[in-house]
């Protein structure tokens, strides 16, 4: 699945024209999280799939509508209907999130893909405004950014592979991406959720490589507090994970079957899923039998 999934995102930018207009190219961590092995949780597949759906004709869309506010499926955004981005710092985020309340710098400013991408692909169905972001601080490799929208909250993360993948499909001062080469090692996900969700503790996913299939790249939010997460492995065993403004984030050696820490509501636990890696070493396992004579 995961070469059907490169190969069609490929022939999606191959089709989008050279410039500007509204063509949905997809986003930045599309192309990071389906070469993976592992597929994204929770809305980031919803917006993946809505992206998948958009038919061959990609020189733009009409809108149906503008709505001031609201979050929308990301059907609907791929039908034409539009949102207002979120305009200024949501209160029930800020309330929760000391990551929201600084002051925004430089650095805080979104790659210019994933900048791109959250207002030219579904995921700007979530009402999400680049101009809102800020990068968490603190971490030694890769990159997150928590990006407010309508309601919802999305989180940007990449690894380092990830993060010089993002620069070379759209370098600094480029208005339009450009189609690369995989890098490997790339590793990253991206997802939205709920201001409530988010306000009590949420993971954003998991993804893997191909060059690397036993390391799972993780990351999420906590609330004001936390100061870092204990990731609980398929088999035994778990490694904590450092939180920085509000963001963990890291590359971990197995499945991290769950994510927990004690929040301002006390312990919370939140599940990754069930161990993919475990699951396809079996289905691989069981091809290789098949075909012994």
């Amino acid at each position: 699945m995961p070469d059907f999934f490169d190969r069609l995102i490929d022939e999606i930018v191959r089709s989008a024209p050279a410039s500007g207009g509204d063509a949905p190219l997809q986003s930045a961590t599309a192309r990071r999280t389906w070469s993976m092995l592992v597929r994204p949780r929770h809305r980031r597949l919803l917006v993946v799939t809505a992206l998948l759906c958009v038919s061959g004709a990609l020189g733009g869309l009409a809108l149906a509508g503008t709505f001031s506010g609201q979050t929308m499926s990301p059907q609907q955004w791929v039908d034409g209907q539009r949102v207002e981005p979120e305009a200024a710092m949501p209160a029930a985020q800020t309330a929760n999130l000391a990551i929201l309340r600084r002051g925004r710098v430089a650095t805080d400013a979104l790659l210019p893909w994933d900048a791109y991408s959250v207002t030219h692909t579904p995921m700007a169905a979530n009402g999400v405004n680049p101009s809102l972001s800020r990068r968490a601080t603190g971490f030694t490799n890769g990159a997150a950014w928590v990006i407010p929208g309508n309601g919802t909250i999305c989180l940007i993360t990449a690894n380092e592979a990830g993060v010089t993948m993002a620069l070379k499909q759209m370098a600094p001062g480029a208005t339009t991406p450009t189609p690369v080469a995989h890098v490997p090692g790339a590793s990253g996900v991206t997802a939205c959720t709920s201001d409530a969700a988010a306000a009590v503790g949420w993971s954003a996913g998991t993804s893997g490589t191909i060059e690397l299939p036993g390391i799972i790249f993780t990351a999420g939010i906590v609330p004001d507090g936390v100061s870092r997460v204990t990731a609980s492995l398929t088999g035994g065993g778990s490694v904590w994970l450092p939180v920085h403004e509000n963001v963990y984030m890291a590359e971990v050696h197995g499945w991290p079957a769950s994510i927990s820490f004690t929040g301002p509501a006390g312990p919370v636990t939140i599940s990754n899923g069930p161990d993919v890696l475990a699951r396809a070493d079996r289905a691989n396992a069981s091809r290789r039998a098949r075909k012994k004579p």
